[in-house]
């Protein structure tokens, strides 16, 4: 076989393996939610984190779903899916995902933190 059909088959055999295994939006929003809990975690920078689970408990998972569904969007392509985050009207990529994972940059850090201080002086 020539090198230029095995690269060939390697690359359709990965670009499957991507389909197969794209990670669907619900999973990724539920890995984005939890990354931006525990950067709140950290923001807020507590000393009970029994108060910090009962404040999410009550009220705060609710919250943080509804902004996850607003601000957060899933490009879903075939072989792995792109994650912005769209806010005061522009997008910034943070992460992508595929192979049945999600992968978050440190973007999404400094847009939540952004988020946060807003949120805070309202």
């Amino acid at each position: 076989m020539s090198k230029k059909r095995i690269l060939s088959i390697a690359l359709i055999a990965l670009i499957l393996a991507g389909f197969f295994t794209n990670p669907p939006s619900e999973k990724i929003r539920t890995d984005v939610e939890e990354r931006v809990r525990a950067i709140l975690r950290k923001e807020l920078n507590l000393k009970h984190q029994d108060a910090f689970e009962l404040g999410m408990q009550l009220y705060g998972n609710k919250l943080l779903h509804e902004l996850s569904e607003q601000y957060i969007v899933v490009e879903n392509y075939y072989a792995f899916s792109i994650i912005k985050v769209r806010w005061q009207s522009e997008e910034n990529t943070v992460g992508i995902g595929a192979f049945n994972r999600t992968l978050l940059s440190k973007k999404i850090d400094k847009k939540a933190a952004e988020i946060f201080h807003v949120i805070k002086q309202l």
